[in-house]
C-alpha cells in the first residue's frame, strides 16, 4: 500500500499525517512536543510513528511539508528532513503547502479571503493572507487592511499576543484552533506535485515568521 503523508514543524510541536495515496482521509495522525535539542528526534520519531501503524518509510510515496509562516529551525528541520528522504529517489514526490493555509481551511474551509495571524512581537502581528499566500506586517498603524478580508484565524497559542495588538472590534473576528491541523495538508487540492528533477527545494519555499539572527 502507498501512502501519502505530510509532515508540519512550524511550532513547537512536530505534527504527522498519513493517508493511502488518492485517498482524503488520515489514516494516523500524530503530534509531538519538540522544544529545543529534542527537535534533533524528529527523524526518528517520523520513522517510529509510520512503523508503528503498520508501514515504512519506503511505503511513502508522496510527501508534503508544511511551509510556514512558522520558527526558523523547525521548518528548516522538516523541510531537510523530506529532502533527504526523497533525495534521487524518482519514485518519490514531494511539495511544499503553508501551514497558515492548512488552519485557514480547517477553520473556513469554504472561504478565500482569510488572514491567519501570528505574534511578530513588539507589538506587531504578522498575517499570512490566503490570497496570495504573502506575509504582511500589522501593526496600529495599518489595522485597516483587516477589513478587506473575510475571515481572521490564529492558533489559540496566539491569543495573547493578538488581543494585545487588536482592538476589540478585530479581535471578537478571530477564529482559534488548539491543535495544528496537519491533515490538512494531506488534503490540499490546489498545490501541484512536482518530481525530483522539477520541484524548487524545499528549503527555498519556506515562509519565516522571524529570519535568524
Amino acid at each position: 500500500m502507498e501512502l501519502s503523508a505530510a509532515i508540519d514543524f512550524s511550532t513547537d510541536m512536530a505534527c504527522l499525517a498519513a493517508s493511502v495515496c488518492g485517498r482524503p482521509d488520515a489514516l494516523f495522525s500524530e503530534t509531538r512536543h519538540m522544544p529545543g535539542k529534542e527537535a534533533s528526534a524528529i527523524a526518528s520519531w517520523t520513522a517510529s510513528v509510520i512503523k508503528e501503524n503498520g508501514f515504512s518509510l519506503c511505503d511513502v510515496r508522496r510527501w508534503t511539508c508544511g511551509s510556514g509562516p512558522g520558527s526558523f529551525t523547525g521548518l528548516r528541520i522538516a523541510a531537510s528532513l523530506v529532502s533527504g528522504l526523497t533525495f534521487q529517489n524518482n519514485k518519490v514526490i514531494a511539495r511544499c503547502v503553508p501551514s497558515g493555509q492548512a488552519i485557514a481551511s480547517k477553520i473556513h474551509p469554504n472561504t478565500t479571503r482569510i488572514l491567519v495571524l501570528y505574534d511578530g512581537r513588539r507589538g506587531e502581528l504578522l498575517a499570512f493572507s490566503t490570497n496570495n499566500k504573502s506575509l504582511l506586517t500589522l501593526s496600529s498603524a495599518n489595522l485597516a487592511v483587516i477589513d478587506k478580508f473575510d475571515r481572521l484565524c490564529a492558533m489559540e497559542s496566539q491569543r495573547k499576543a493578538i488581543e494585545a495588538v487588536l482592538p476589540e472590534e478585530h479581535s471578537q473576528r478571530v477564529s482559534y484552533l488548539h491543535s495544528f491541523p496537519v491533515e490538512q495538508l494531506l488534503a490540499d487540492s490546489t498545490t501541484p506535485w512536482l518530481d525530483n528533477r522539477e520541484s524548487k527545494p524545499l528549503g527555498a519555499q519556506i515562509i519565516y515568521l522571524r529570519p535568524p539572527v
